[in-house]
């Protein structure tokens, strides 16, 4: 069964910010912002990441299970009109989403346990539903960034700096502006995602290379729950 519609290419590679920036600044005259940035040219993601009892999930991430996958909310900007249940797959060195809009009550009903409530015809809710009930599936971590997003339409290509990620397990206050986080990653440190879908042109690869920088396959997911208490020992 296919899970996901589309699969496309995704790289990711942490490393000191100020690197990062100057690899911004050489695409701010390649590619082009993404048309939902604020007055600062990014804009806030904030996610909540669901996984099993025995963290099914976020193990299979730290092993490489292949294919893997993991739910999330996601919102932009705290807005609660636009709240979207996602499901990511990897599958032989590429990644799949696929999305579906929430109801603040179907949201609502997700995070504070009700799993009981009559869903529309959706079939990530549906299955989230029942992973719940086969592996106590539920909300385990909320995640938040700044993200500062470049596009270029000829292979589908997205470049995007996250920075300030932080952690939270006030789920319940995902909406609201005060919530308090942990940052996880040391001061001075972002992250940079490549995604495209079957090809990256070579004046944006050319643009992006630096020999200091080395891909990662750990996940934001992965790194904010190393903050969590009561966890299973992570590799550092």
């Amino acid at each position: 069964m296919a899970f996901v519609d589309t699969f496309r290419y995704e790289y990711k590679c942490f490393g000191p910010d100020i690197s990062l920036k100057a690899l911004e600044m050489r695409l701010q005259g390649l590619m082009n912002r993404d048309q939902n940035v604020g007055p600062d040219g990014s804009y806030l993601v904030r996610s909540i990441y669901f996984d099993s009892f025995d963290d099914r999930f976020l193990l299979e991430n730290i092993n490489g299970v292949d294919p893997r996958e993991k739910f999330r909310i996601r919102s932009y900007n705290r807005d609660s009109s636009r709240i979207s249940l996602e499901l990511k797959r990897r599958e032989r060195g590429k990644i799949g989403k696929k999305s579906e809009l929430l109801d603040k009550e179907e949201f609502d009903a997700l995070i504070f346990g009700n799993y009981d409530f009559n869903e529309k015809d959706g079939f990530l809710l549906k299955r989230l539903k029942a992973l719940h009930k086969s592996e106590l599936v539920s909300p385990k971590v909320m995640v938040e960034y700044r993200r500062w997003a470049y596009t270029y339409p000829v292979g589908n290509v997205r470049v995007t700096f996250d920075r300030m990620i932080s952690a939270s397990s006030e789920i319940g206050r995902f909406f609201e502006e005060d919530s308090r986080s942990r940052p996880v990653l040391r001061a001075g440190m972002s992250l940079m995602e490549i995604k495209f879908d079957w090809a990256l042109p070579d004046f944006i690869n050319d643009a992006l290379y630096n020999e200091e920088l080395s891909p990662s396959t750990f996940s934001k997911y992965y790194l904010c729950r190393r903050f969590q208490r009561n966890i299973v020992r992570l590799p550092e």
